[in-house]
């Protein structure tokens, strides 16, 4: 080798920009492609470049960039200076003069920044881990982007594949190795390739998203809203990193691994390290692509809804008069900051609310203050609400379960839209019906009027189905096709279909599940169809509170009750609720029986010169009296042991 260059070659400054270039000159050169990787790799070496040895698999990955576009061939006169000496050290021929290596390594500093960037890490990993590119660093309006992937370097194994006679061997003793778990070495290529691209397409929808946000930044609302975000690239992990392999067969798996793919992949422990590092990637995208599509949503213009005023009117009685709200997207765990029950953050996610403009709807809830979410249940209910899906909570009565619907929607700023299920419930109650009304000039005119069903469905709102299993199997199949989100068909008025607002949300409540009832506190209940149970989404049982958060919200609904009796009188519920699940008694004390009870003790406190007058009369009226006899007999056992 005629050795050209004047100065040493200072491999600490190599990247792989500089093996990259050098490899496009020698092959511009004649040189083939496996004599320029040779020739390259004992340079590098001589040079005491950290990465020589992987030489090849630097190479084979910027062939797969220059083939998906994001590596351009380079030139001796638009080289940098470091790899026309890496160049001359190989070919003997003199690098460019000093003026044109100086402007040709301004050229590409930019690039060799990239590079250098995002090779920081290879000098730990393997080449399979290796990482190179990134995704476009800046809008077209020059804006700076806040979010962007870390670099990744292809593998250069991504579309590789093999006859399955030339695996069948290698194929068998995989299967052997991995307890009949990877049927084929193929599937390891199909799943690298499968990673790649999906780390592709990733880094494009992260440039795009960038420069929508640059825009949305730069207030040019035009220019983002010709931008198309498109849809989330996604991957389903395949699974294969994570096997385990018998190590009595891992050498002859990697003899067959060097063979097949003439000395491409040396191990096994390279193959996964190279699938381990895209589907790594894979990962790190799509949260990078989370965290900038949610910044867009927090600067995009909110879209606006009008609202009528008098939609949940009486019929004809309805005003018209438009509200205007705005849809803006929260995180729930600032909403809903005192919810108990959990540790885990299944909050952390955005929900819609409703930012009214003036006075808001007047059917959106007061919030109540005082009223506590239980997590669990509420990150599923948020869930549904996100997803445009239908939950159903169940549970004894008194438990919460519709005012938790109702303070949802109060935080939400969302109407609720009560309709109670019961007998008297009839198909002109739920969808309309025809009638006559005065017309204009004093005659009688017919018009459909519109049940609370189809009124609520046209608006934003929180459609609450209460006491849902208490429904008249007569009528439910009105349902079914609500359920569906579908809507509903008005026959009375010529079949015109009601479609449901994209921001009408369905809950609904009941005491049981909708199989009916199995002891004789809730006769009443229907059992519901399969087919309509079958359209919810979620089944959730909802809790009584636990006793110090039942404390809490008595005393704060009742603060000048005597704290000391509120303790005894939730013992002595929770103690009726222990002897309910036990079929010891057949009524519950609720949280409503509890707060009526600290109520009226407070009240009466100053007219009863005998305490345990005041307490024995406060129990017999607002707990004791309401029971049948066996539970008022086992009530008033625990009564004497905690009172005495």
């Amino acid at each position: 080798m005629t050795t050209a260059t004047a100065t040493k070659i200072d491999g600490s400054a190599i990247t792989t920009a500089v093996v990259s270039q050098t490899y496009n000159m020698l092959l511009q050169n004649g040189i083939s492609h496996d004599d320029a990787v040779a020739k390259l790799q004992e340079v590098l070496t001589d040079a005491g470049y950290s990465q020589a040895g992987y030489t090849d698999r630097l190479i084979a990955s910027h062939i797969a960039r220059l083939k998906n576009g994001k590596a351009a061939t380079t030139t001796k006169y638009d080289a940098s200076k470091l790899a026309l000496q890496v160049y001359a050290e190989i070919t003997g021929e003199a690098p460019a003069d000093d003026k044109q290596a100086k402007s040709a390594a301004q050229t590409s500093d930019a690039q060799d920044a990239q590079e250098e960037a995002a090779v920081a890490e290879t000098e730990t990993i393997t080449p399979a881990e290796a990482g190179v590119g990134s995704a476009d660093k800046s809008a077209d309006t020059g804006a700076a982007t806040r979010t962007q992937a870390p670099a990744f370097q292809p593998s250069g194994l991504a579309g590789l594949s093999f006859d399955a006679a030339k695996t069948r061997s290698l194929d068998a003793t995989l299967k052997i190795a991995t307890s009949q778990r990877l049927r084929s070495v193929q599937q390891v290529f199909d799943a690298i390739t499968e990673a790649e691209q999906t780390v592709d397409a990733q880094e494009q929808a992260i440039s795009v998203a960038n420069k929508a946000l640059a825009h949305l930044q730069a207030g040019e609302v035009e220019q983002y809203e010709q931008i198309d975000l498109g849809q989330t690239p996604s991957l389903k992990t395949s699974g294969l990193s994570e096997l385990e392999v018998d190590e009595d067969y891992v050498e002859m798996i990697d003899m067959a691994l060097d063979k097949l793919t003439q000395n491409q992949v040396d191990s096994y422990q390279n193959l996964i390290s190279a699938l381990k590092a895209a589907e790594a990637a894979v990962e790190t995208n799509a949260q990078a692509l989370r965290e900038v599509r949610r910044e867009i949503k927090a600067n995009a213009p909110k879209p606006k809804v009008s609202v009528n005023a008098g939609s949940t009117g009486s019929g004809i009685q309805q005003v018209d008069q438009e509200l205007d709200c705005e849809v803006v997207m929260r995180k729930a765990s600032d909403i809903f900051s005192n919810a108990y029950g959990t540790t885990a953050p299944i909050l952390d996610f955005e929900v819609p609310t409703l930012e009214w403009a003036g006075q808001p709807h007047p059917d959106v809830p007061e919030i109540d203050a005082t009223f506590r979410f239980f997590a669990p249940i509420l990150a599923d209910v948020l869930h549904c609400i996100v997803e445009g899906e239908i939950p159903w909570i169940h549970g004894e009565t008194g438990c919460g379960k519709t005012v938790f619907y109702e303070q949802l929607a109060a935080r939400l700023g969302f109407p609720c839209i009560r309709l109670n299920f019961d007998s008297h419930l009839t198909r002109t109650d739920v969808v309309g019906k025809t009638d006559l009304i005065p017309g204009p000039n004093g005659q009688s005119m017919t018009r459909y009027i519109e049940g609370i069903l189809p009124m609520a469905l046209k608006m934003p709102c929180l459609l609450l189905f209460d006491e849902f299993d208490l429904g008249d199997p007569e009528i439910m199949p009105i349902f079914q096709p609500v359920l569906e989100g579908k809507g509903v068909r008005l026959m009375g008025d010529g079949g015109r279909l009601v479609k449901q607002h994209p921001y009408c949300f369905i809950g609904i409540t009941g005491n049981s599940i909708g199989l009916g009832c199995d002891n004789q506190v809730y006769l009443n209940v229907h059992e519901q169809s399969g087919a309509t149970r079958d359209r919810i989404s979620k089944y959730m049982e909802m809790p009584y509170l636990p006793p110090e958060i039942e404390l809490e919200v008595v005393m704060g609904r009742v603060p000048h009750g005597d704290k000391d009796f509120a303790e005894r009188v939730i013992q002595l519920a929770n103690e009726t609720r222990k002897s309910y699940r036990l079929s010891q008694m057949n009524q519950l004390v609720s949280t409503r029986h509890v707060q009526g009870a600290v109520k009226r003790h407070a009240h009466f406190a100053s007219m009863y010169q005998d305490s345990d007058e005041l307490v024995a009369s406060t129990l017999d009226v607002t707990i004791l009296n309401y029971m049948d006899d066996t539970s008022r007999a086992v009530a008033r056992g625990l009564v004497d042991n905690l009172f005495a």
